[in-house]
């Protein structure tokens, strides 16, 4: 056999796997390691791990002290990663209804774990300043829907999402983001399931069928309905604004006068309630409109707009009296007006409409008790 050239400190310990004997405080431990190609094709071993350790009794439990710190790097270098962001954890988030109705409101609830470190409120802060977009996003099918802390627990986050009648049912696509640098992104689907709504028709009279909204009313509708306020006044489920009974249900799809009305749905509850009967706050809000008939709004007739927060609004129409004023924030119960007929009404009655980002949803599912509300 020829010389032996190899280096000193490396030994053959299998045919893909190798030993390394490195001197630590004046004694040679052997490491496991593998070899690239060229270390196969240039270096031939000889020596057994087993031989070292004979020579060297103290190198198994060398050995095992270098396994522990390998893994202590592995787990600060895995840290160092996601706070750099090149590994990102999954997005720790609940959904309200995988399947929602028409009608529906959907709630995403993403929780977002606070700073860890300074290393963590640096990343933050560096990506709020210099990055667009928010914290949390969520997008539908497209559409991204914004998001806000919830009232009480700033570290879960709220979107809501409304499913509206006319949406077609079937798979839409959802995408969860938390844009702070150390999650990644959770693309899936959701299923809007169909619901059928009632038909019924009305006759107005001459009068009344001739009745259409003015610009200047459409336009103040629009922008309560498009109020996305950050400050969230309501807190639990909503209350009946009336004691009247409900003569008319959400998403009722109507004739007039014979005539169907193509892209129509109810948008919201009607109270069958008496002339001058009490009108209450439905939730905590503050008053952004407050419509009279004989100032144009002779769709509406005199009616009060609520806004309660992160893009959840209320419209409360065909008051016969006014109690509140622009600006006033009001409790749920607090009184806002009293039951009429103004506007387009066939009879002493109360419209209430609750929006979610400018679309009209059903109010039944935020009367009852939810985890997200």
């Amino acid at each position: 056999m020829g010389r032996d050239n190899r280096p000193e400190g490396l030994s053959k310990h299998c045919s893909s796997e190798y030993s390394i004997v490195l001197p630590i405080l004046n004694k040679s431990y052997a490491f496991e390691t593998k070899p690239t190609v060229s270390l196969r094709r240039n270096i031939d071993f000889q020596f057994q791990f087993g031989h070292i350790n004979h020579h060297f009794p103290n190198a198994h439990q060398a050995f095992e002290r270098a396994k522990d710190l390998t893994e202590g790097w592995k787990s600060v270098s895995k840290s160092c990663m996601q706070i750099l962001g090149f590994e990102r954890w999954p997005v720790d988030f609940h959904i309200s209804n995988w399947k929602p109705t028409k009608g529906e409101t959907l709630a995403v609830m993403v929780s977002v774990p606070p700073p860890r470190n300074f290393i963590d409120r640096l990343n933050l802060a560096f990506r709020e300043t210099f990055c667009k977009g928010r914290l949390v996003e969520i997008t539908c099918e497209e559409e991204t829907f914004p998001a806000y802390p919830t009232s009480g627990f700033p570290n879960i986050w709220r979107t809501l999402i409304p499913v509206t009648p006319l949406d077609i049912s079937g798979h839409r696509s959802l995408t969860v983001d938390v844009n702070d640098g150390r999650h990644k992104s959770f693309h899936g689907v959701i299923e809007v399931v169909e619901k059928e709504y009632p038909i019924e028709s009305i006759w107005l009279s001459e009068t009344k069928s001739t009745i259409h909204a003015t610009h200047s009313e459409l336009h103040a509708v629009k922008k309560l309905v498009s109020k996305k306020s950050a400050q969230q006044y309501w807190r639990g489920p909503f209350r009946l604004p009336t004691d009247g009974e409900v003569t008319t249900e959400y998403g009722l799809k109507r004739y007039y006068n014979g005539v169907f009305a193509s892209g129509y749905y109810h948008r919201g509850i009607d109270y069958g309630a008496c002339h001058g009967a009490y009108v209450g706050s439905p939730a905590a809000a503050r008053v952004s409109l407050v419509g009279r008939e004989e100032e144009g709004f002779v769709l509406h007739g005199n009616c009060v707009g609520l806004d309660h927060g992160h893009g959840v609004t209320s419209i409360l129409m065909h008051l016969d009296t006014i109690l509140v004023e622009d600006g006033m924030v009001v409790q749920a119960g607090d009184p806002l007006g009293t039951v009429g007929d103004t506007g387009l009404a066939t009879g002493p009655h109360l419209h209430w409409g609750l929006y979610v980002h400018g679309k009209s949803v059903d109010q039944n599912h935020w009367m009852r008790e939810q985890t997200w509300i």
